[in-house]
């Protein structure tokens, strides 16, 4: 069993690509099986009836073995159960961050490396995994949907654009949080691509797999909280007024969007504890 602090958790073809760091040793581990892409059957990334979020410390059945891909970090995962020992706080990754933009080698490879550059590498070298601290991370929503966040290049006087892959957070980001400024942002390079009837070389784009905000040092799944409150009205009955009604009186609020983490829990535990019906609501 090798325990990791989950930094990633994202979509992949209907499945799941998670990734995260070994505290011990600072190396960072992603998990594959032996499809040809190495996705992650979602029922895995299930553990005691809850999904896998970010921060959680996940113990994980994995071999030292190097699995499919061309990726570094990529590691067989074994038969046995994943279990989840705890929660890391977002202070504990400090010490993990990097500096300079890995393999940052060349003026046009800001936003995508060469395959065949990786490729050139010793495998030990191939990582395409980093953690990134930044005090003035963007993210705007662009014509086709798609969620892209910004991030200053200090070293280099550039910015990185990049989308955001992390389900969870584009979640938060349709619901209308505004992501605090000050942030960690971990980084992944994609798989080869290339432009279909192009002579171009396949470039490997970099990704937001995931943003924690440093705002009190604080994570705040909100968009699952928020998932699981709609689960609750929808047991006891509640009708949007009645849901509006009780806002305004206990958190002088109208929508679930305006409630903080913690408003937005006791929220939670207060529909958990009613009836399935639309008796003595409150």
């Amino acid at each position: 069993m090798t325990e990791i602090i989950c930094l990633a958790n994202s979509r992949k073809h209907n499945n799941r690509c998670i990734a995260g760091i070994n505290f011990n040793t600072g190396e960072w581990i992603r998990p594959v099986t032996n499809e040809e892409d190495g996705h992650v059957p979602t029922n895995l990334t299930v553990v005691s009836g809850e999904p896998i979020e970010t921060l959680d410390k996940i113990d994980i059945p994995i071999s030292q073995e190097k699995g499919n891909g061309h990726e570094s970090e990529n590691r067989l995962i074994l038969s046995g159960l994943w279990t989840r020992s705890g929660q890391a706080k977002p202070a504990d990754l400090l010490r993990f961050r990097e500096t300079n933009l890995l393999h940052y080698q060349q003026e046009d490879w800001l936003n995508a490396i060469p395959y065949s550059y990786l490729l050139s590498l010793p495998r030990h070298k191939r990582r395409t995994l980093q953690l990134m601290q930044t005090e003035d991370f963007k993210c705007f929503k662009t014509q086709y949907g798609k969620w892209k966040g910004s991030i200053p290049i200090g070293n280099y006087d550039k910015t990185l654009v990049a989308n955001i892959t992390d389900p969870e957070m584009c979640k938060l980001l349709d619901l209308g949080h505004t992501i605090s400024s000050s942030c960690l942002v971990i980084l992944s390079l994609a798989q080869p691509w290339q432009k279909a009837d192009s002579d171009n070389e396949p470039m490997c784009y970099r990704l937001i797999v995931g943003v924690i905000e440093l705002s009190g040092y604080q994570f705040c799944p909100i968009a699952d909280l928020i998932e699981k409150t709609d689960q609750e009205i929808q047991r006891i009955g509640w009708s949007v007024e009645q849901a509006r009604d009780y806002l305004n009186r206990n958190f002088q609020k109208r929508s679930r969007t305006l409630l903080d983490f913690r408003e937005l829990r006791d929220f939670l535990n207060h529909l958990k504890q009613l009836p399935n019906s639309n008796d003595d609501l409150f």
